[in-house]
């Protein structure tokens, strides 16, 4: 289970370029403080960190829309332009809006998804 904290530290050991991924779903909840641990980091980012990564001989999963999955084991999901839109630092770490989020979870609209749209709906009600 990851924290924040652990979230921070897993991200600085790989040491990806900060312009060319964005922390997403349940892991961007628990950068906003609205979840206490995620059980992965999930990343959406642009097709050159994926590139960079073939290039260093990481291998891609190509998925149904033609986009691009990288697992880094034993706990990092890279899925290219998966979840894009605004994104928001938070202890300099690029991280999905969490408008964005919602949009990530209705498209997945798993049972867990309903509850964290919930969840993300009241903190942008609050946070304005």
């Amino acid at each position: 289970m990851y924290r924040k904290e652990d979230i921070i530290n897993r991200l600085n050991e790989l040491n990806f370029n900060k312009d060319l991924y964005w922390i997403t779903t349940g892991a961007a909840m628990v950068m906003y403080g609205l979840k206490e641990f995620t059980s992965d980091i999930d990343l959406g980012c642009d097709g050159e960190l994926i590139s960079q990564l073939e290039s260093n001989g990481v291998k891609a999963t190509i998925l149904p829309d033609f986009t691009k999955r990288i697992l880094i084991e034993p706990d990092v999901e890279i899925f290219e332009n998966w979840g894009s839109g605004s994104i928001r630092f938070i202890d300099s770490f690029p991280v999905l809006s969490p408008e964005s989020i919602i949009k990530v979870k209705k498209e997945l609209g798993r049972d867990k998804d309903i509850k964290d749209i919930k969840i993300l709906e009241e903190f942008i009600v609050n946070f304005k």
